[in-house]
């Protein structure tokens, strides 16, 4: 018995567990699980009516308010070098012309007219600027004026010749116009000069006659602006114009050479060379002439292509011989030619003192 009755125990607490979990559910309604959303209440709860939310202003604060910033213009666009073509035309010399005798360390001021031939006007951002010239040079680049297109402007730059120029040398310094941007354009100006010796007063070129010294041979003159003279390892020549429509044209020039020392008179030392060239039995025609102050003589007739006048003058012991061609009464018009240009050289030429 006491066995049988602790079996029963066990049997009737299964059956009332068994009996309280499948069994009708409580009056109580179980709490729905709990969610992000509100879930809707059957009961109704009091409720407290807000009045509505008006905008209210902020308050004032410490920090003032900026006032508007007043209306910028539009800018205004700056011209650049794109909006225009910048261009320049030489007019003439207005000083120094071309050729001028310079001594060695001098300063002057060559003066241009020079024409605004683009459509860009110039203002003081464009500079007049030196482009070569090593011994004679500008000390700055100028600023230019106000030159509408189509207006010319003289323009002057103070120039100094290198004291250690070489006497008889001719020396050159080119200019062109360069817009803000740095930019060459136009014509290119330039000063030409002839540097004279310190030791004597050479001659300007003037009209149409161009100032040339030799400083080797000691002597300067002026010629004509159509001759061309050079100085060669023999003398120097001084050459005339080619005569247009000529086959074989005749050109008139005239050679000087410097002997060197020659230790005598102008009369021994024309009558040694005379000598020397004439031909056997035929002694040639000769006279005086005064050659840049001193007394010469000269021979015609001296052996040759074509009639010559030779010329033979001494000059601080130094002998001086011109040849001038043509002279020869074949052909007159050439030879009328270079009596004028003969004494064109007699009239200027000047011996330099050693």
């Amino acid at each position: 018995m006491h066995q049988n009755k602790y079996r029963l125990i066990p049997l009737f607490l299964i059956s009332f567990l068994l009996f309280s979990v499948c069994g009708p559910s409580a009056s109580t309604p179980t709490a729905p699980p709990a969610t992000d959303e509100a879930q809707p209440s059957d009961t109704p709860t009091s409720v407290v009516e807000q009045p509505p939310t008006e905008d209210v202003p902020p308050l004032p604060t410490n920090t003032p308010t900026q006032p508007p910033s007043p209306t910028q213009p539009p800018p205004v666009a700056t011209p650049t070098e794109d909006d225009c073509t910048p261009d320049s035309e030489f007019v003439n010399d207005i000083t120094i012309p071309d050729g001028t005798l310079i001594n060695p360390g001098e300063t002057f001021v060559k003066t241009w007219r020079i024409r605004n031939d683009g459509d860009c006007t110039w203002n003081s951002s464009y500079q007049f600027a030196q482009i070569s010239g090593q011994v004679l040079t500008a000390a700055q680049s100028i600023p230019l004026p106000d030159v509408a297109p189509g207006s010319v402007v003289d323009i002057s730059v103070t120039l100094t010749l290198a004291p250690d120029a070489w006497p008889g040398s001719r020396q050159i310094s080119r200019f062109q116009i360069r817009t803000a941007g740095g930019r060459f354009f136009g014509t290119r100006p330039f000063a030409l000069i002839t540097v004279a010796s310190s030791q004597a007063s050479c001659l300007n070129s003037t009209g149409n006659l161009v100032a040339f010294i030799n400083a080797s041979d000691r002597f300067c003159l002026l010629h004509p602006s159509d001759f061309t003279a050079n100085i060669t390892a023999i003398g120097t020549y001084i050459t005339g114009p080619v005569p247009p429509g000529e086959v074989e044209p005749i050109v008139v020039y005239l050679e000087i050479t410097n002997e060197g020392s020659v230790n005598q008179t102008t009369q021994q030392f024309a009558d040694q060379k005379i000598s020397e060239w004439q031909a056997p039995g035929n002694p040639p025609d000769t006279g005086t002439v005064i050659i840049g102050g001193n007394a010469g003589v000269w021979a015609e007739g001296l052996p040759g292509i074509m009639g010559t006048r030779i010329s033979f003058v001494v000059v601080n012991n130094k002998g001086y011989i011109f040849t001038l061609f043509p002279v020869d009464g074949s052909v007159p018009t050439e030879t009328a030619a270079a009596e004028a240009f003969w004494q064109v050289i007699l009239d200027s030429i000047i011996f330099l003192i050693p």
